[in-house]
């Protein structure tokens, strides 16, 4: 691209194109890289907060309660943003060998949300209760109580989405054996 044509695109964008020179051949002014570079800061800047604006969440260690004669694993996951709440919760919890993942029900719906810090109740328990059916129809012998006496590990994996910009980030729980 030769001098002329590029002044002729700066022209077009308003630059004046007085002062010192970068290339012998073009005025382009100190005014005008201020200006630019200006402009790139400020698109960057605009681009760090949109992209800054994810959920902050936390997952606590699980447990095992019974309910209603029925063991159930109990997730809490926190939400850290003060400003924010987290939308579209998906939650995976799973026991884990070096063969097989055990995939459980959870009772995630497609509403649920975990209300930001400032509300104060930023905590919310999900439950995984059951066996998905695709287990269930392999190995018709195992039953979640014999999963949680086991000593497998305990995978919890989330995925949350901001609600103003609508980009999401994934966690894990870190893999521990079980008690």
């Amino acid at each position: 691209m030769t001098c002329d044509l590029f002044l002729a695109g700066i022209a077009q964008v308003g630059f004046t194109g007085s002062g010192a020179c970068l290339c012998n051949e073009c005025s382009l002014g100190c005014n005008d890289w201020i200006m630019v570079g200006i402009g790139f800061l400020t698109t960057a800047f605009w681009a760090f907060i949109v992209y800054s604006l994810k959920p902050n969440l936390k997952i606590h260690k699980p447990s095992v309660e019974i309910i209603n004669s029925r063991p159930v694993i109990l997730v809490p996951v926190e939400n850290c943003s003060p400003y924010f709440k987290a939308t579209r919760i998906h939650l995976e919890v799973a026991f884990i060998n070096s063969e097989f993942t055990y995939h459980l029900k959870t009772d995630v719906n497609d509403f649920a949300f975990i209300p930001r810090k400032k509300d104060g109740d930023n905590i919310r328990t999900f439950k995984a209760f059951q066996l998905n059916e695709f287990l269930t129809e392999c190995h018709p012998d195992i039953q979640l109580t014999d999963l949680i006496n086991s000593k497998l590990e305990i995978r919890v994996r989330i995925h949350a989405t901001h609600p103003f910009s609508g980009l999401g980030k994934c966690y894990e729980y870190p893999l521990l054996p079980k008690n």
